[in-house]
Formats: C-alpha cells, structure tokens, sequence
C-alpha cells in the first residue's frame, strides 16, 4: 500500500553532510530535481548571527526530516508485510497496536496524498 507521492521524491540529505559541500550556518534540508537541481525543502531553526552553526539539535532535526521520504517508504513496506502476517496467522489486532500506530503515522504524513 505505497502512497502516491505528492512530496519531493528523495533522496534529501541536509545541506553541509554531502561530500565537497560547505557546513551552512544553519540547516537545510535539500534535494534534486531530476537528478541534477539542488532545491531546498525546508530550513530547520531559527537563523541569527549569536547562535548560527552552533545549535546541534537542529542539525539532528534536519537530519531526521531528510529521512523522512526514506522512512515512509520503510514504515509502508513494513505494514503491509506486517499486515500479510497478522491475516496470514489469523491475530487478533488490539487497539493501540504497533500496526495501528503504524496506519496512523502514514495517514499523518500522507494526509490529503490520495
């Protein structure tokens, strides 16, 4: 049960971690467009010249968000291999279930994608 992407397809990767490119003073989290335009999908943190560079939480969080196209895709393939199981050995799905949970954090990144 893949999503239709409606986002940037991937891979993003946060601007300063790919090799030959400079550390920005704050994060951003990039892409290419057809394999060759950089585009920037979202800044992370708040920009000034006190603290710029040196808030290591927002490099981390840029990080995560790069991995966001990555772990969808994951988190989809896994249901649905987790799905397959659970039908497969007849299981009794209890509320609050990790394949719940699951279901629920695809619904939130993918809300209005259908």
């Amino acid at each position: 049960m893949t999503s239709p992407i409606k986002h940037t397809p991937g891979p993003w990767w946060c601007a300063g971690d790919m090799q030959g490119e400079k550390q920005p003073l704050y994060p951003v989290v990039r892409a290419f467009i057809d394999g060759t335009e950089r585009i920037s999908i979202c800044r992370v943190g708040q920009m000034n010249t006190y603290n710029a560079g040196r808030n290591h939480r927002d490099f981390q969080n840029a990080r995560l968000i790069s991995a966001a196209p990555e772990l969808l895709s994951a988190l989809e393939e896994l249901l649905t291999f987790s799905e397959i199981v659970v039908e497969m050995l007849a299981l009794e799905q209890k509320k609050g279930s990790p394949i719940q949970k699951a279901r629920a954090a695809i619904e939130k990144a993918t809300r209005g994608a259908a």
